[in-house]
């Protein structure tokens, strides 16, 4: 692995400064926009594995790259042209400093407190895809219960509510705000209607209602969200299937993972009731685990009646898990999915014909 580079090292002792990606519409904009909006943004110098990555958001925190290395901190501007900024190391130590910054539309030039200067070029940022909001996410079929006490919720794009419980059916309609307030309207038997504020928290699978008096009822989605999935209107022609958004972190996290072959070969089985099974060849070792943040695992492994904790940095996708030694960043230990993500199955010939996944 290369040395990690002046500025890496120089980011971990002193500070930073950057400015957002904008188009060439804007340039006269950017030339005369502020420090605290020409900040926001994403910087780059070097190329391949010499690459490093300076990243600021608005909201005040900072990210630096060098290859799987990832150092992350908060940053303030101090005066014309200071920037203050704390970063945290793999220890959890947090060390803050000040260093100068000269920041122009393509160019950000930064000075270490020795006085040592690191120039870095701007990166052009993708359009971004909208990501569907509340508001988008609530549209679609929600069930809670099994049997004689399933109830079901449907909520349409156009307003509209139905709610099914057990043989009875109640139609109305809803809004909810941007702040989560729920206001349903349904119509009972007699014609008479009645009006209801609840609270609502909603994500890919989950939906959450609270009332007025505290009482919270979770439901599961019963089918894919309807942004997900754009029917052609000619019979026969595929459907075109957008993937859903990215599902949290705890949950691509549940099924078996493995590395090496034969001898070498090493499991690694997560349960979505937080249970955990290391394997290596004939050994097996039970566990529990629980994700402390989106980045950060702990695992608790119970082995000869002895127990032992330890918190790692960790890295998950639809295949793939990588899991970073505490004390040294550069050791990272990769493994493959075995089997499909859970919620997911094979594709069968026909599917594959009749859906076309983007």
């Amino acid at each position: 692995m290369p040395s990690v580079p002046r500025v890496v090292r120089w980011i971990a002792l002193a500070t930073l400064w950057v400015v957002p990606v904008v188009g060439n519409a804007q340039a006269r904009l950017l030339a005369a926009a502020e420090p605290k909006d020409l900040i926001v943004g994403k910087w780059e110098k070097g190329e391949g594995d010499k690459k490093a990555t300076l990243e600021f958001t608005k909201d005040g925190k900072l990210k630096a790259s060098f290859g799987p290395i990832v150092i992350e901190g908060t940053y303030k501007l101090v005066g014309p042209d200071g920037l203050e900024i704390t970063l945290k190391g793999p220890d959890g130590k947090e060390l803050t400093q000040r260093g100068k910054a000269k920041v122009s539309q393509n160019e950000l030039e930064l000075i270490d407190p020795q006085g040592k200067s690191e120039k870095f070029r701007r990166v052009a940022q993708p359009s971004k895809v909208r990501q569907p909001g509340a508001k988008d996410l609530i549209v679609g079929k929600w069930e809670k219960g099994e049997g004689d006490k399933k109830l079901v919720l449907e909520f349409a794009k156009d307003g509209k509510l139905k709610l099914t419980a057990g043989p009875f059916n109640l139609e109305g309609s809803y809004k909810l705000a941007d702040d989560g307030t729920l206001t349903v309207t349904l119509k009972g038997p007699d014609g008479q209607e009645q009006t209801k504020k609840a609270k609502a928290k909603v994500s890919r699978d989950e939906l959450e209602v609270t009332d007025s008096e505290g009482k919270k009822e979770t439901f599961r989605r019963a089918a894919p969200p309807k942004e997900e999935q754009e029917a052609s209107a000619a019979e026969g022609e595929p459907v075109v299937v957008r993937r859903a958004v990215q599902p949290a972190a705890k949950d691509l996290l549940i099924g078996k993972w493995e590395q090496g072959e034969g001898d070498k070969k090493g499991t690694l089985e997560f349960t979505r009731d937080g249970k955990l099974k290391v394997s290596i060849q004939s050994i097996s070792i039970d566990g529990t685990y629980k994700l402390l943040d989106e980045k950060t695992l702990e695992v608790t492994i119970d082995f000869m009646g002895k127990k032992e904790s330890h918190k790692s940095p960790f890295k998950v996708t639809r295949d793939t898990l990588e899991l970073t030694d505490p004390n040294d960043p550069t050791k990272i230990e990769r493994f493959k999915r075995v089997g499909p993500p859970p919620g997911t199955t094979d594709r069968t010939e026909a599917d594959r014909k009749r859906f076309r996944f983007v």
